[in-house]
């Protein structure tokens, strides 16, 4: 996992007080910002998010150089030790600007449609082969297996479990240790097939929305398994099941 950078503009006076910010990895970015956007922060009010690398503050109102040395706030940004800092950038006359290297940048907001495809080998996505039949027959009790495949792909929504005014859908960044709820309509959801711990994952309109799934879990909580059936004709097939494990799982990825 590379280190994951991000840009701060003061619009102030666009001229001072811009810096580079440099995060062990984008998680890191996505926790550090849900500490700083969410009251009682002291930046709360006066940040915002651009875009997963550009942030803007106000340096009249507060600054976000202070955000290892505030009193008020040493409890939250103690966590942040040794996975981030702040580079200061030359003023607008310095003539000189450190470009961040280009990278791909997934934005996790909490309501928005993604694919899930696997970290190691970005050609293979999950598929739900069911789901239009469940999103045409929300009264369906059908049970649809989930499988990996480099052919068919389905694009989930991805929610936070528990909204409230400061984590809204279209705004709210997901980070790890958040609940979330995956769907592929208003009433089909994936889980574990009967809420077990582990087993197969399942999208069904009859499937309770509130399983225990972490956003975490994409990294390690999934894991491909390969079933071994006979095709129509008699061949041999091969398919990739997807199954809830307790860590050791293969690491997903969110993509658009």
């Amino acid at each position: 996992m590379s280190p994951f950078y991000a840009y701060v503009q003061n619009v102030a006076d666009d001229n001072t007080w811009r810096f580079l910010l440099t995060f062990a990895s984008q998680d890191v970015c996505d926790e550090w910002w849900r500490v700083v956007s969410t009251p009682p922060s002291p930046w709360a009010s006066s940040m915002t998010r651009v875009n997963p690398q550009f942030y803007t503050h106000n340096a009249n109102l507060i600054n976000i150089w202070d955000f290892f040395t505030r009193g008020d706030f040493t409890t939250s940004s103690r966590a942040f030790v040794g996975r981030f800092f702040l580079t200061l950038l030359n003023d607008k006359g310095g003539r000189d600007l450190s470009i961040i290297p280009q990278t791909y940048v997934t934005d996790n907001i909490s309501g928005n449609w993604f694919f899930i495809r696997s970290k190691s080998d970005p050609r293979r996505y999950w598929f739900s082969p069911g789901a239009d039949q469940l999103c045409l027959s929300p009264q369906s009790s059908a049970i649809d297996k989930l499988v990996v495949s480099t052919v068919g792909r389905t694009r989930f929504r991805i929610q936070l479990l528990n909204h409230d005014n400061n984590l809204r859908d279209g705004s709210a960044v997901i980070i790890g240790s958040d609940q979330i709820t995956i769907s592929i309509s208003e009433t089909a959801f994936v889980g574990p097939r009967g809420r077990a711990s582990n087993g197969d994952l399942v999208a069904s309109n009859g499937l309770d929305n509130r399983s225990d799934i972490r956003f975490a879990d994409l990294r390690d909580g999934f894991k491909a398994r390969t079933q071994v059936s006979k095709g129509l004709n008699g061949e041999t097939v091969y398919v990739e099941d997807i199954i809830r494990v307790n860590g050791s799982g293969d690491a997903w990825e969110l993509a658009i």
